[in-house]
């Protein structure tokens, strides 16, 4: 029974390793929207630059920013995204090295 809920456990964290890494990089893919289609930094557009600027910031200077008027190309938030979902993959192959697991396998032992 302790190896089921181990199993479980792991599976659980890769489940919530994946949802928290969707959040931040559909928040950063709308943040690269809203900054190539120009939008003005009011309200709800504001807050999501307040949001997403700390998982951004760490990658500010790598590559430049590519403007035409209003619209920003920003680098910066597609390495952004890049980098969080091969943290992810990085977090949840280690995992699977530790104790290989399967949701078919967790779905019956539940």
């Amino acid at each position: 029974m302790r190896e089921n809920e181990t199993k479980v456990a792991i599976f659980r964290t890769h489940q919530i390793v994946w949802y928290i890494v969707g959040l931040i990089n559909t928040a950063l893919l709308i943040r690269f929207v809203f900054k190539m289609l120009g939008a003005n930094r009011v309200g709800i557009v504001q807050g999501l630059y307040s949001v997403t600027d700390p998982f951004a910031l760490p990658f500010y200077g790598i590559f430049g920013v590519t403007a035409t008027g209003e619209s920003v190309f920003e680098w910066t938030t597609l390495v952004a995204i890049v980098f969080y979902l091969l943290v992810a993959y990085a977090i949840i192959r280690l995992l699977q090295i530790i104790k290989p697991t399967t949701p078919t396998e967790v779905e019956r032992e539940i």
